[in-house]
């Protein structure tokens, strides 16, 4: 059901677009320096640039052999720079540089378009508990050491920028989820102001913490940013966390979903017991939100709308009666 789920989305499609954008980009950029630094000697190329190149493991001697690779068997085609490392050769140089270009646009690509790596989450993640305890938190612990860290390290103008222009993509998407959820848009800008940053996963494992923390009940960052502007709306925690029980935003889904459960479980045995003593408890609107977390794909937009527009509505509606 999880693999189901994941093509179901259709992030995997997603993902597959955005790294094959990110690899062209990135291949440009790597050519475009190791060229000149054939051309003209690795000195020659800007300090960011020999940073850049330096990250990724291309050093002096490297990108100039990458340079003159691609001068003999690369081309350019409508201003993309294609290197071709089919046609490089077999000899040890050659296998060396190939690895070594090959290598760097896969470290790049997860940078940019977050993927966890083998050292970006702890030990303790590997463990049963801890699968259990960071399950779908994976993103979070990869997107504090590959965009936060590494962006910390770039110029300051540039982190800024980065860190604008992704809250300011977390603020629309943020928009559209609530539009999606069927829920109101806050009319708070302190709120507006964190979702941006909350969406956007510069500050993955800081919000993640804050959040889970909020819903269990203690003042945070939503709170302190909305009490900001008193006569709008005070509406917490995070959106992220609008359907999530106190359990399931402290544990993780594995544990909320054994919440959910033995609460469900319970509720039928009361009922049973209930039936023969005529004394049965009956749902409330609390057992409707678990029944809805417990839904099978019910997170999915395309038919989200019905259950939580007009089914859970209905189901509260007649509980209620």
């Amino acid at each position: 059901m999880t693999v189901g789920f994941s093509r179901m989305t259709g992030l995997l499609h997603w993902d597959d677009f955005q790294k094959t954008l990110a690899w062209r980009m990135i291949q440009n950029r790597i050519l475009a320096n190791a060229e000149k630094a054939a051309q003209s000697g690795f000195a020659s190329l800007p300090s960011r640039e020999r940073a850049y190149m330096g990250y990724l493991g291309i050093g002096g001697q490297r990108a100039e052999d990458l340079g003159r690779f691609f001068a003999t068997h690369g081309q350019t085609l409508d201003g993309v720079k294609v290197a071709n490392t089919e046609a490089w050769g077999d000899d040890a140089i050659s296998a060396a540089a190939r690895r070594a270009f090959r290598a760097a646009i896969n470290k790049d690509v997860d940078s940019i378009i977050v993927t966890k790596g083998l050292g970006d989450v702890p030990l303790f993640a590997s463990t049963p508990v801890g699968r259990a305890l960071l399950q779908f938190k994976s993103f979070a612990i990869a997107s504090n050491q590959r965009v936060l860290i590494r962006g910390l390290q770039e110029d300051k103008t540039r982190l800024v920028g980065g860190i604008v222009g992704m809250a300011t993509i977390g603020s629309f998407i943020y928009a559209l989820k609530q539009l999606e959820a069927g829920r109101e848009l806050s009319d708070n800008p302190g709120t507006w102001a964190m979702e941006g940053p909350d969406r956007s996963g510069i500050f993955a494992v800081g919000f993640e913490l804050n959040n889970a923390l909020e819903k269990l009940g203690v003042p945070g960052l939503y709170a302190g940013a909305s009490a900001l502007f008193p006569n709008a709306s005070q509406k917490a925690p995070a959106s992220r966390y609008a359907t999530r029980s106190v359990v399931g935003g402290l544990l993780g889904p594995t544990y909320e979903l054994a919440s959910d459960a033995t609460s469900l479980a319970g509720l039928a045995v009361a009922n049973a017991k209930g039936a023969v003593t005529g004394n049965a408890p009956g749902m409330t609107e609390g057992d409707v939100a678990t029944v809805r977390r417990l839904t099978p794909f019910a997170s999915l937009p395309y038919w989200r709308w019905l259950i939580d527009g007009f089914l859970v509505p209905e189901a509260k509606e007649a509980v209620r009666r």
